[in-house]
């Protein structure tokens, strides 16, 4: 099945029980609901911020039966599945990013910690992982994340490309690991450990010449109707004054999927397109799945040019362009060979 759909950038898809999808995108107030043969059915939600209101999408999440729209005003938005609304709340000033939803709605934020972060030597930061219930917040770790450095004056300054700490919350653990090294950890809800793997034979993926042209060529595609004279300018000074990292790491994105199993996907420039923030592999790629045990289930090979962000116990959903250079919704059924 797959959707045309009239978005500017797919932020999250889910695959509902009857077959169809529902989007979030990142320049409408609303989430769109469709029906298995791509044929729209509704919008849920509009500008403001009464019930059923939001200000844009930053992220798109789901858990058991729960959407969840993240806005650019760190309000949390839950709705059904059907998109009945359910209440709204607002994150903590301090959360950089929300990793997910445990099965019982708890919260999982990730902050970065560079409070001691050196002027003009490169070092490893952190982040903490905080669960956020409905009466409090409780620390689940600190876990290594990229290189930054501090210039004169305190501004901080990061090593691009370089390796993140990857965060997955399946329904009642969360798995993470530094994409710098081969190993993952997977903890409960309290932030105990459950178990630890390591990939084999999996090696770096270096920076190339045409990943830090791309980081180059963003800022005018962002600044599209910027004098280009001042455009070149900041080009011209950041080639002088950015640092790339040699690797972007071992793996990509820790995917919880919805059969409560774990997808972790190769490493990938996703983190850093500013202009681009689902692009599409030229070349098919190989997502490891194990289950929330641990175990090695199957390795996964999705198509080329198709960005996964939803993956099932049968099906995997993303997106494609067309020949028009249009997002398209696709939904795949998986085949064991």
């Amino acid at each position: 099945m797959s959707a045309d759909v009239d978005f500017a950038t797919l932020i999250g898809v889910s695959v509902l029980p009857n077959g169809g999808v529902v989007l979030a995108s990142d320049l409408r107030n609303n989430i769109q609901f469709f029906d298995s043969l791509g044929r729209s059915t509704k919008t849920v939600g509009r500008n403001g911020q009464g019930p059923s209101e939001f200000e844009g999408v930053n992220q798109f999440l789901r858990f058991g039966d729960t959407l969840a729209v993240i806005d650019m005003n760190e309000a949390i938005h839950r709705f059904t599945l059907e998109g009945r609304f359910v209440r709204s709340e607002r994150v903590a000033a301090t959360a950089e990013q929300v990793h997910g939803f445990f099965a019982n709605g708890d919260l999982v934020v990730g902050v970065k910690r560079l409070e001691q972060i050196p002027e003009g030597r490169w070092q490893q930061a952190t982040e903490e992982l905080v669960r956020i219930t409905a009466t409090s917040r409780v620390a689940l770790g600190h876990f290594p994340t990229q290189e930054f450095t501090r210039l004169p004056g305190g501004k901080l300054k990061g090593n691009v490309y370089s390796p993140r700490n990857r965060v997955a919350v399946l329904r009642n653990q969360f798995c993470t690991g530094y994409a710098g090294s081969t190993t993952f950890r997977c903890y409960d809800r309290s932030g105990r450990r459950l178990w630890t793997r390591a990939l084999t034979n999996a090696l770096p993926v270096a920076v190339t010449n045409a990943d830090k042209e791309a980081y180059f060529s963003d800022i005018y595609t962002v600044n599209v109707g910027s004098p280009r004279k001042m455009l070149d300018d900041q080009v011209r000074w950041a080639r002088a004054s950015v640092t790339f990292a040699k690797s972007l790491g071992v793996y990509g994105p820790l995917l919880a999927a919805r059969d409560n199993a774990l997808w972790i996907g190769p490493p990938s420039t996703d983190d850093w397109r500013r202009t681009n923030p689902n692009p599409l592999p030229e070349r098919s790629t190989r997502w490891r799945v194990y289950s929330s045990a641990g175990e090695f289930l199957a390795n996964v090979r999705l198509p080329p040019r198709f960005y996964l962000l939803e993956a099932g116990a049968d099906y995997v959903a993303g997106v494609t362009k067309d020949d028009d250079d249009l997002e398209v919704v696709l939904v795949y059924s998986l085949r064991k060979q």
